[in-house]
């Protein structure tokens, strides 16, 4: 016979008061479609609920909930007893993320809305950032946090720092200004990838062609402009716009 130890410092509660209960903001929002799931499951007698508690903080007569929040919905739904543990310690939202997204990988967007809805202007910034313009939010932490794209892949600091919720907008005017020369090229889809990204911000910076000239030469041959598999293959490509009928070679990197 197995000899079961029980343990005396978490006591695991229920109660059926779900107006006691409430989401931390900047938590993983709700996936309907897993709700849905686990409750056809129940429906065919796979029913486990109450052998997952959820981690709840108690806090000004309330108990927020830190994870377990789609069983703590299932379990409402059903008009079931809420079964809980209550957690002692104090929990950063980043802890809490970090946590959380080892059990079920959170994408980028999660992330920055847990800390956006905590009230973290930097995220803030980031979340109206893209919104704007839609590149992706790599790209983009790179172009906020230095004023430029970066290279292609990321930046492993930048992306634990951004998870880590201690990710800082510093050069939202420099990020801007190279969004508003790429956003020039918007008739295309190409425009928001990173490699097209990094290859406007050389060709800018090198200063031997403006972009305003780079786009004009575009407008007249759009056609040659196709995706590349870096910004190596974009730069060849926008030269041989600007040089497509001319005698006189010019360069523009």
């Amino acid at each position: 016979m197995i000899k079961h130890i029980t343990s005396a410092q978490v006591d695991i509660c229920f109660t059926r008061e779900y107006k006691l209960f409430k989401f931390l903001p900047g938590n993983r929002p709700l996936n309907n479609l897993k709700i849905k799931k686990i409750i056809a499951e129940i429906d065919n007698g796979n029913d486990m609920l109450m052998y997952y508690p959820i981690q709840v903080k108690e806090k000004d007569g309330s108990l927020w909930i830190l994870d377990g929040q789609h069983r703590f919905t299932i379990s409402k739904f059903f008009q079931r007893n809420i079964f809980y543990i209550i957690v002692q310690e104090n929990k950063t939202m980043a802890e809490i993320a970090k946590v959380n997204s080892n059990v079920e990988k959170w994408s980028m967007e999660n992330f920055m809305a847990c800390y956006r809805e905590q009230g973290n202007n930097h995220y803030q910034k980031l979340t109206d950032f893209v919104e704007k313009y839609p590149f992706g939010i790599g790209c983009a932490l790179n172009l906020l946090s230095t004023g430029n794209p970066g290279v292609e892949g990321y930046s492993k600091d930048l992306n634990e720092s951004f998870k880590n919720g201690i990710y800082e907008v510093k050069e939202l005017e420099a990020a801007t200004e190279l969004a508003e020369k790429c956003k020039l090229f918007s008739d295309s889809d190409l425009w928001k990838s990173k490699s097209f990204i990094i290859a406007i911000y050389r060709i800018w910076k090198a200063e031997k062609i403006t972009i305003e000239e780079l786009h004009a030469a575009y407008l007249k041959y759009p056609h040659m402009l196709t995706r590349q598999a870096n910004y190596k293959g974009y730069v060849v490509a926008f030269e041989q716009i600007v040089n497509n009928k001319k005698h006189n070679r010019t360069v523009i990197l």
